[in-house]
């Protein structure tokens, strides 16, 4: 038995050894076979082979790409683009709002052109416009003949209208800290009107009314026609002008909504665009816009007369 066994594996040595010179690979093969590990002892369990992934489809392939490319060209959410666009707005209101914005006023001043007299205040800021009106002491437009800046380069001012016909200019600051100064010259008018620009104030004149105590060109006849009362520019006057009442000013009540009433210092202060017939007036002071302010003795009816109509107005506390 023993002989057998030997001269079947003495056998089998010298078929292999064919097979190898015959066919190198099969011989590789078979002896692999023969070779095999040995079977998995019990309660091992046989290691199952790596599963391979599934493929994308074309579809999925096409799809993945479009999103990394909507990904690379806009990386930003459209909540974070709100957000950036908030930030970029808030940056340019910082940059262009002023850090001491000044409070729009209008205003009235008063000119008597006396030598020594200080020259007015036209209060500016960048961006801003401002506009200027001149009248004489009757109330009635001057017209500007010239003006003229200290500093075009900073501050630019023009008439609002026909040379020597219109009684407006136009300012605007263009640079921002920098003095300047403005001369108007007005039609028949012997001297030029100069005012001090200044930037920075608590203030912006958005519209000055000048006034000056001088008849104009078109100076309006006055309608009692009594010299002695010639019209006049004091500030408590310019005030009711205004219609900023002085303080301790008490206002009266009237029977018509165009006449306004008050009692200061013993006297009456009627305000209208109208003019009144009766009783005589001591003082009269009118503006540009029209608007006509008279003193008068405590009167309880005034006759007005507007528009080519007279009328009893009464005046009662």
């Amino acid at each position: 038995m023993t002989r057998f066994i030997a001269h079947s594996f003495r056998g089998m040595a010298h078929a292999l050894a064919f097979v190898a010179a015959i066919a190198p690979g099969l011989a590789q093969g078979v002896d692999q076979l023969l070779l095999a590990s040995p079977p998995p002892a019990p309660g091992q369990g046989v290691a199952p082979a790596p599963v391979q992934p599934a493929q994308p489809s074309p579809q999925n392939r096409r799809d993945q790409a479009f999103d990394r490319a909507i990904r690379e060209t806009l990386p930003m959410s459209p909540g974070q683009i709100q957000t950036y666009r908030r930030g970029l707005d808030d940056t340019r209101r910082g940059i262009a709002t002023p850090l001491n914005p000044g409070k729009p006023v209008s205003r009235a001043i008063r000119l008597t052109l006396r030598p020594g007299e200080e020259p007015p205040v036209l209060r500016v800021q960048p961006g801003i416009v401002s506009t200027m009106t001149f009248s004489d002491i009757t109330g009635q437009p001057w017209p500007v003949l010239s003006v003229t800046t200290g500093n075009p380069q900073a501050y630019a001012a023009q008439s609002a209208g026909e040379e020597g016909k219109t009684n407006i200019i136009v300012v605007n600051a263009i640079q921002e800290w920098v003095p300047g100064n403005l001369a108007v010259t007005l039609v028949g008018h012997p001297v030029p009107i100069t005012l001090a620009i200044r930037q920075g104030e608590p203030e912006v004149d958005y519209r000055l009314d000048v006034r000056l105590d001088a008849r104009g060109p078109n100076a309006a006849q006055d309608i009692v026609g009594t010299t002695s009362l010639a019209p006049t520019n004091d500030s408590t006057m310019i005030k009711f002008l205004d219609g900023v009442p002085p303080q301790g000013s008490r206002r009266m009540k009237t029977t018509s909504p165009d006449v306004e009433a008050w009692r200061f210092e013993d006297m009456l202060y009627v305000r209208t665009r109208g003019d009144i017939l009766s009783p005589a007036y001591t003082s009269r002071s009118s503006n540009v816009s029209g608007v006509n302010v008279f003193t008068l003795v405590d009167s309880p009816v005034v006759i007005v007369s507007a528009g080519g109509r007279a009328a009893h107005v009464r005046i009662s506390r």
